[in-house]
């Protein structure tokens, strides 16, 4: 039996209330959630979140090709993780980042 890969990769829903902030500066809150956690890759959602959330989402994404092609999914995320990530989406201050 193949052994379960852990997640590498999460998109991140911004809260509807800084949708407009974030997708200005997709990229920077990539790269700093990249340099914070550096074990995962992160994408930004360009979409809104389908409730009026007042935080971040963090996605994981949960499935990954195994060597023979067949789709397969990752271990189970723990919430901790996904909190953190949400915790530092939040952190994240476009006005005082630099490049």
């Amino acid at each position: 039996m193949m052994q379960q890969e852990e997640v590498k990769q999460f998109i991140i829903v911004a809260p509807a209330s800084r949708k407009s902030e974030i997708a200005i500066c997709r990229e920077r809150l990539a790269d700093y959630l990249a340099r914070r956690f550096p074990r995962y890759a992160f994408d930004i959602a360009k979409l809104a979140p389908v409730q009026d959330e007042d935080h971040f989402i963090p996605i994981p994404v949960m499935s990954y090709r195994s060597p023979d092609g067949d789709s397969l999914m990752c271990k189970p995320v723990e919430k901790w993780v996904l909190n953190e990530i949400a915790s530092a989406c939040a952190d994240f201050k476009p006005s005082v980042m630099s490049n």
